[in-house]
């Protein structure tokens, strides 16, 4: 998932469609490989009467991510598309790549920060 955001975030105007789509679908495939694991290690991680609360909690820690990431990747993009804007930069392509870039590196760097984390969290006993 890191490595697709970071490639994302390399794009240029001579980025060829078939690249953006390979790099979209390492995404894909990173999501894939992380979020059935991830989920099982959590609800693994509780008594059996917990299940459905800690479902829920991870359901609404997964949608609260989406937002944050939604709302913080919006902010970059703005103000690294303004900042280029402000620079003189007036092709529309370059001014939507000064926003996005940042935007996929950031992205690309809180993954990473999440494969440590989820790397380094040990191993839990299961609970009855």
């Amino acid at each position: 998932l890191g490595s697709g955001l970071y490639l994302l975030s390399t794009m240029d105007l001579q980025t060829a469609t078939h690249q953006i789509v390979l790099f979209m679908a390492m995404l894909g495939i990173g999501m894939g490989i992380f979020s059935s694991p991830n989920s099982n290690a959590i609800l693994s991680s509780v008594p059996r009467r917990f299940v459905g609360t800690a479902s829920g909690l991870t359901a609404m820690m997964r949608t609260s991510g989406i937002t944050f990431g939604l709302a913080l990747s919006v902010t970059l993009y703005t103000f690294f598309r303004q900042d280029a804007e402000a620079a003189g930069t007036t092709a529309e392509q370059l001014l939507y790549l000064a926003g996005i870039q940042p935007a996929f590196a950031m992205a690309s760097i809180i993954a990473g920060i999440n494969l440590i984390l989820s790397a380094t969290r040990g191993k839990r006993p299961k609970l009855d």
